[in-house]
């Protein structure tokens, strides 16, 4: 799977980040997705569970990932399939 795109929700909420990957697959992330005590959950796929309205209301695009934080971008890593679960 590969990011096709991120949407940010802001602070106010505990998974911020709606990130939709190109077979159309959406999870919500904190920032420290990649912790014990953040949050990774699979909302549902775009092309069968969910509309684009739902995803990105009150959500801004992100344009560049690189300014993302690091728990966020190694739980997008991980779902894409860069880096192995160990």
């Amino acid at each position: 799977m590969k990011i096709m795109a991120v949407y940010d929700a802001g602070e106010r909420f505990a998974d911020r980040y709606s990130v939709i990957f190109d077979n159309g697959d959406v999870y919500g992330m904190s920032s420290n997705a990649d912790q014990p005590n953040g949050c990774c959950i699979y909302y549902g796929n775009i092309h069968k569970d969910l509309s684009m309205k739902n995803v990105a209301a009150n959500a801004c695009k992100v344009g560049d990932l690189s300014g993302l934080p690091q728990g966020a971008l190694r739980q997008m890593a991980l779902l894409e399939g860069e880096i192995q679960c160990h």
